[in-house]
């Protein structure tokens, strides 16, 4: 009869528990919100985001003293690992996994870059753009077009 009793107590306990997570949930729903991929930063409560935020809401999560140095491939740990997709924050890293792993065109396709042959082995790297004593090899050559101002890390484009 005790065991019986004890049981109902912590089944009550969880469905009062959990009506409390669902009204702190809904009252930081906003904290999802977001106009622009700017808007939006990893939740600073986590060492491994798996949600992002909008950044006004920063200062409301306590981030942790310290974390250990796993990396995980879902999680979004740099503002640019988080986008506005229909006004709500989101992690592009979810469903990412080491065998799923980019190549350089897709990269370039998600930098918003254009993958063109170029008229030689240089393409549009930021080494040879910020290096005018740099020799490149007369050769086609695949690689991505970051744009006007920008150029191709190897990674990424970024800024010259």
């Amino acid at each position: 009869m005790k065991k019986m009793i004890f049981i109902v107590a912590l089944i009550g306990l969880f469905l009062v528990s959990g009506c409390q997570e669902e009204q702190d949930n809904n009252d930081s729903e906003n904290h999802f919100e977001c106009n622009s991929d700017s808007d939006c930063i990893p939740l600073p409560s986590d060492c491994h985001p798996m949600q992002c935020i909008n950044k006004e809401y920063e200062s409301e999560y306590e981030k942790p003293e310290f974390c250990t140095e796993v990396f995980m491939y879902e999680a979004a740990y740099n503002p640019e690992d988080c986008l506005c997709v229909d006004k709500v924050c989101v992690n592009k890293n979810l469903g990412r996994s080491p065998e799923e792993e980019m190549t350089e065109e897709q990269r370039c396709a998600q930098e918003e870059g254009e993958w063109k042959t170029f008229p030689n082995t240089c393409v549009d790297s930021c080494e040879y753009r910020r290096n005018d004593d740099l020799m490149c090899g007369m050769a086609l050559t695949e690689g991505c077009d970051c744009g006007e101002g920008m150029c191709w890390n190897g990674e990424s484009c970024e800024q010259i």
